[in-house]
């Protein structure tokens, strides 16, 4: 992952409701599996940058399993699926075989869609109302187009 994608990611997460949370969470872990499968078809294989890719992968699975809330009967299916792809990624991390990555991109691929669909229909605020606003492209530095951040607040994030 880029920094570029870091930045991008982050700043969804800071301006999304729990729900395009949770679908920049899908879009982390497939970007990750895509990379991750693009670096083991390469003709020289960097197993470093591949274990991190797939332990990224893994850790972002292990995020969303720990955010379910098991009062839901579905939490628990989602549990398994969820649990399920982590094992696929854990063998890959040990064979560098694409067919376990495949695999968890599949259900997570299923899951990510569906999660898409309900996105729209979720009309709760960003969790981070008091975060800071990004403006990009406002402003000109002497290496480019700078981003301006407004209303800094040292107390920014999540409102107890």
């Amino acid at each position: 992952m880029t920094d570029d994608q870091r930045k991008a990611y982050t700043k969804r997460i800071t301006a999304g409701n729990p729900t395009e949370i949770i679908v920049t969470m899908f879009d982390m872990l497939l970007g990750d599996l895509d990379e991750a499968e693009t670096l083991i078809s390469a003709d020289e294989k960097d197993s470093d940058k591949i274990n991190l890719t797939l332990r990224h992968a893994e850790a972002v699975i292990i995020h969303l399993k720990s955010a379910l809330d098991f009062k839901y009967e579905i939490a628990g299916k989602l549990f398994s699926l969820y649990d399920y792809s982590q094992r696929e990624i854990t063998k890959a991390i040990y064979s560098f075989d694409k067919t376990h990555i495949e695999n968890a991109k599949n259900v997570m691929g299923s899951l990510s869609e569906a999660f898409r669909e309900i996105k729209d229909f979720d009309t709760r605020p960003p969790m981070t109302q008091n975060a800071e606003q990004t403006v990009a492209g406002m402003t000109y530095g002497r290496n480019g187009i700078d981003e301006v951040t407004q209303n800094y607040d040292k107390n920014r994030g999540f409102l107890a």
